[in-house]
């Protein structure tokens, strides 16, 4: 079953980036994809997947611009989307390619911690209790 995120909104706004929903949970689609754009240039840097399974959302996806990286605008698109699904979530999962070393590292420094079991393709699986406070960990 398919739990969208309570009281959803289409656009979040953070210190460094907005969100905008571009695609909504329905029959077909078990995912919300959000793009986002810097506040400074108001352009599109990047986009990031959230897939909703079992009841736990998945972060699946997060990517930025690789000349827009490093500017927090990937910490501040995810501290936006835990804010928002704290509301209606306890946990929350995320995944590591395993081939993107730094992917992991971001998680982690996200306040994820790392799941046992298999991820596909090799990558990490990690979960983050949005019960606790929702803030960086550099």
């Amino acid at each position: 079953m398919v739990e969208p995120i309570a009281n959803l909104r289409l656009e979040l706004e953070g210190q460094f980036i907005k969100l905008l929903l571009v695609t909504e949970l329905d029959h077909q689609t078990e995912s919300q994809e959000y793009k986002i754009f810097s506040k400074k240039s108001e352009v599109e840097i990047g986009v990031v997947v959230i897939d909703f399974k079992k009841g736990t959302p998945i972060v699946t996806s997060i990517c930025i611009e690789e000349a827009k990286r490093g500017y927090g605008s990937g910490t501040d698109a995810i501290l936006l989307l835990l804010s928002d699904m704290a509301k209606s979530y306890k946990v929350v999962k995320a995944f590591a390619p395993s081939d993107l070393g730094l992917a992991a590292f971001f998680w982690v420094r996200m306040g994820f911690q790392p799941c046992f079991g298999k991820a596909p393709g090799g990558g990490l699986w990690f979960k983050r209790n949005l019960t606790e406070s929702v803030t960086y960990n550099p």
